[in-house]
């Protein structure tokens, strides 16, 4: 009862809730609204405790809402009041990923992270408090030493909590450990929070180009190619996983990534693409994991080499993570597609092809990783264990048929999202640099300075062409020939452990081997280190606190004597 009260509450905010100030911050509210409903309503598959998740579920909701309410162009409130949003999310996040199983570890790495992140973002704040103006232009009067301060403060903050390459040791832990009920919130809607901070908070700081010894700098650009190396990391990383939600942990980074470079672009188009692409990162990595949760809610297990063809026994589930692979990946024509060609469409208007081909690098990888989920999974033979498997609850089966609906509706007819986006950022006032924009013709055709795409046009295409496929390998194809489960030989010899025997186990170990030099650990020994270091000072300091009232006097007394002589002097 307390479940569908909190969801029911939650609809009606859409109804409630005013508009934000911020020309941009009702997208956000829409996203994080819609996210609280699909997901929750998938959640009340799961025995979640006698109202003490619903409670901070709803708490971080509503502090997410408050998140996208605290900006705007003219109300006077402190920019504290996002901080204050901001930690209320990082807190109640760690209390619900808290309830999973294997989640202390996993939970306290989160909450160092997000606390070194709060506080950088809170110190660039600080910088812009002393401005005499509404909380955005406080941010937009900086200039000079206190712009670059803010920003770099700002963006490092968010970077960590975006889980940026050389800071992304969090996530995956974070991510897979969490409860199978609040994953799927904590990627699709809780990561948009660093996304909102980039376009409302950053965007506003004029920092400038950089003038060192060695040329210039665009901070900008950097920011842009840390997203890239972080696109291209993390799907190399992902390959490797035989964990599916950690699989999906570094994808949800790594896609998120994209958004972050688009950002950077900082054109018209640029930045239309970064927020199409945070609308179907939400869309796509909700179905992901709400997919994959019900399937280990019904197997009890996440390793791929323990699944395996599981198709007949939960077909729509099938479905579903074969949808969300396609719109991942940017392949016609569902709705990753366009987002990923807008991306390119800017990135190549703005110049940076170099930047250009490590994204499509790094999109052909996710395809090969996100094709190893689905192949696992359902393809090849079923497990004795599995035989009696069924689909996943139907709270998870309608949440994800909604999700299905709104990704084919955005495939068919993206400009029922971008129409709304493009009108928003027009009413942003702000400065673009480079002069891409995105115009919209007849028939949903959308253009930009270097080309066209239109959407109904590309679905029609590819499904005549699957369609002629699909009848010639029917009519003309080989016919399949069933083995029985284990149908192998070993000619006398010890037969190898189970995991080996399966088709998908290390299926991607050539390109671990191949991209060894990339993939070193040597992010995991830095903070290995730093943690260490860490453990070493703070021993040192616990021996002054030996629990004798008269050696804390004692201290006490010879700090005051101390600092009697320092003022003295």
């Amino acid at each position: 009862a307390i479940s569908l009260l909190v969801i029911a509450a939650v609809a009606a905010s859409l109804f409630v809730v005013p508009a934000p100030a911020h020309p941009l911050s009702g997208l956000f509210l829409g996203l994080i609204l819609t996210g609280a409903i699909i997901i929750g309503f998938a959640a009340l598959a799961y025995k979640t405790g006698a109202g003490n998740y619903w409670g901070i579920f709803t708490i971080l909701t509503a502090s997410l809402i408050l998140l996208v309410q605290s900006v705007g162009t003219e109300r006077e409130q402190s920019l504290l009041l996002f901080f204050f949003a901001w930690e209320v999310m990082t807190w109640t996040s760690w209390l619900l990923m808290g309830n999973g199983r294997k989640s202390a570890q996993a939970g306290y790495i989160y909450m160092l992270f997000s606390g070194a992140a709060g506080m950088m973002i809170l110190a660039g704040l600080m910088v812009a408090e002393g401005a005499n103006a509404a909380p955005l232009a406080k941010l937009a009067a900086l200039s000079g030493t206190p712009a670059l301060a803010a920003w770099t403060l700002i963006v490092g903050g968010v970077g960590i909590k975006l889980a940026s390459w050389g800071a992304h040791i969090w996530a995956p832990d974070a991510y897979a450990e969490s409860p199978d009920s609040f994953t799927p919130f904590l990627s699709a809607v809780v990561s948009k929070a660093p996304i909102f901070a980039l376009i409302v908070l950053v965007a506003n700081v004029k920092v400038g180009v950089i003038e060192t010894a060695l040329g210039t700098i665009d901070p900008m650009h950097l920011l842009a190619w840390v997203g890239g190396i972080t696109a291209f990391g993390m799907a190399l990383l992902a390959a490797l996983q035989e964990d599916a939600k950690r699989l999906l942990a570094y994808s949800s980074v790594g896609q998120v990534a994209y958004i972050v470079v688009g950002f950077a672009v900082a054109t018209p188009l640029g930045w239309a693409a970064a927020l199409y692409l945070t609308i179907n990162h939400f869309l796509f990595k909700a179905l992901l994991f709400i997919a994959v949760a019900g399937v280990i809610y019904r197997t009890g297990t996440r390793t791929f080499y323990e699944m395996g063809g599981l198709i007949k026994r939960m077909p729509f589930s099938f479905v579903s993570l074969l949808i969300g692979i396609i719109a991942v990946s940017g392949v016609p024509p569902l709705s990753g597609f366009v987002g990923k060609w807008l991306l390119y469409e800017a990135l190549v208007d703005h110049g940076w092809f170099l930047l250009t081909g490590l994204l499509m690098f790094a999109t052909m990888i996710a395809f090969l990783y996100l094709f190893r989920l689905v192949h696992s999974i359902f393809l090849g033979q079923m497990k004795a264990v599995h035989r009696g498997v069924r689909e996943a609850p139907w709270p998870m089966v309608a949440a994800q048929g909604v999700l299905l609906a709104l990704i084919m509706v955005f495939s068919v007819w993206p400009q029922v999202l971008m129409e709304p986006i493009a009108a928003a950022l027009d009413k942003t006032g702000f400065a673009f640099a480079g002069t891409g924009a995105l115009t919209f013709g007849d028939g949903g055709t959308m253009m930009t300075p270097i080309g066209y795409v239109n959407p109904m046009v590309i679905m029609s295409v590819v499904g005549v062409l699957f369609g002629l496929l699909f009848a010639v390998l029917l009519v003309f194809g080989p016919r399949p020939k069933w083995v029985r489960q284990g149908d192998m030989v070993y000619s006398a010899e010890v037969p190898p452990p189970a995991e080996e025997t399966h088709y998908a186990y290390a299926m991607f170990m050539p390109y671990e081997r191949a991209f060894a030099p990339v993939l070193a650990p040597r992010v995991t020994r830095f903070w290995n280190g730093v943690s260490e270091t860490l453990n070493a000072v703070t021993e040192t300091g616990r021996r002054f606190y030996t629990g004798n009232a008269q050696t804390y006097l004692f201290y006490t007394v010879a700090m005051v004597v101390l600092l009697t002589y320092l003022a003295g002097s």
